[in-house]
């Protein structure tokens, strides 16, 4: 993961500007889920979906993470 963290730096920064919330990312992971599923079909079934949306939600979380810490910045900068 640490060799994604710049990419996510960047990715947080965006997300921080454009006040993505918390609720936003279970949108997106039934959406891209369901996206894979429709065009996988059974090569998504069981432990290939189950192991993506591990992977999303990981991720997720360590968005959500950065993007907090930018948030409370910003509001000790204001």
């Amino acid at each position: 993961i640490e060799a994604l963290t710049p990419a996510l730096e960047r990715i947080a920064a965006r997300h921080a500007s454009a006040r993505v919330e918390p609720g936003h990312y279970l949108a997106v992971a039934d959406n891209l889920l369901g996206a894979m599923t429709d065009v996988l079909g059974s090569l998504a079934a069981g432990d290939v979906l189950t192991a993506w949306a591990e992977a999303f939600w990981m991720l997720a979380e360590r968005l959500q993470a950065m993007e907090a810490a930018i948030g409370a910045e910003q509001r000790r900068a204001a």
